[in-house]
């Protein structure tokens, strides 16, 4: 009996060691930059490095991040990847329409799902879900909405003026507790941790631009480990956010930009920044 059960063991491993690596691997997607020649730069890469940062949440995929090339008129022939993602981003009569295409190696597999938004913020709020339909086979694409129901109560976002319109007490997002916003450009923000930061407060072009003065402190990272949020505190920059306003100046819709950390058990390995769509709202 115990030969048999230790033969039985070396077929196994056999078995497991011949099976082709691709089997095990997760399908990689060459990830494009979404095309978007009239656009303001700074809003297509704003959406752009939104839309990425959805890809990369997909936990069924091995992402190629390959941006920086164009879209290839052949397939690539690196065999890791099965697919490739591109996108366009354009003004259209209706408002601005974003379009996703996730191409397969072989021509006939296609998906393509659009919709048209009424402004930037609601692409920020709403692209989540469509980066997500569009990588879930099991949704069929021609059922979907492509374009805002006429009937969806849309708030149109715009432009500020002045920060002293804004004074006053503002709730943040998740781990941001209270945002106190000064007249003549001064703040305060309290996070979940209890510490509390300034800010510094500007309009540019019609943004409420909010950034944080002074050092980052170790309990702005109460995801880390303490040692790895020692580390942080001097290798990373703190966060910025950059908003509109809806026209009873109750809600504050917009992008912040924050560090994103890898770590081991004793040392942060690298630092990126990603987008992520917020909003506050006035108390």
């Amino acid at each position: 009996m115990k030969h048999g059960r230790k033969k039985t063991l070396y077929i196994a491993l056999l078995l497991l060691i011949s099976l082709p690596p691709a089997l095990s691997a997760l399908p990689g997607v060459a990830v494009y930059q979404l095309q978007a020649p009239e656009m303001p730069e700074q809003t297509a890469q704003t959406v752009d490095n939104l839309v990425f940062s959805f890809i990369k949440e997909l936990k069924t995929y091995t992402i190629f991040d390959v941006r920086n090339e164009s879209v290839p008129v052949d397939f690539p022939k690196n065999p890791a990847i099965e697919y490739i993602f591109f996108g366009v981003l354009e003004e259209v009569p209706e408002g601005i329409k974003l379009e996703l295409v996730l191409k397969g190696r072989k021509d006939q597999f296609t998906r393509i799902i659009s919709k048209v938004y009424g402004n930037i913020n609601k692409i920020l709020l709403d692209s989540r879900l469509l980066v997500f339909n569009l990588f879930d086979f099991s949704v069929p694409l021609d059922s979907l909405a492509i374009s805002m129901p006429q009937n969806e109560q849309d708030t149109e976002f715009g432009y500020i003026e002045t920060v002293d319109s804004l004074a006053g007490s503002w709730k943040g997002e998740p781990g941001l507790d209270r945002v106190m916003i000064l007249r003549g450009g001064r703040g305060m923000a309290v996070f979940s941790s209890g510490v509390s930061v300034s800010l510094d407060l500007k309009i540019d072009n019609g943004y409420l631009l909010v950034t944080q003065k002074g050092s980052l402190q170790p309990r702005q990272f109460l995801n880390l480990p303490d040692e790895i949020a020692r580390q942080a505190v001097q290798k990373t920059n703190p966060p910025q956010w950059r908003f509109l306003v809806s026209p009873d100046k109750k809600i504050l819709s917009g992008t912040k930009v924050d560090a994103q950390i890898q770590y081991n058990e004793t040392a942060i390995i690298s630092v990126n920044y990603g987008t992520a769509a917020v909003e506050w709202l006035r108390d």
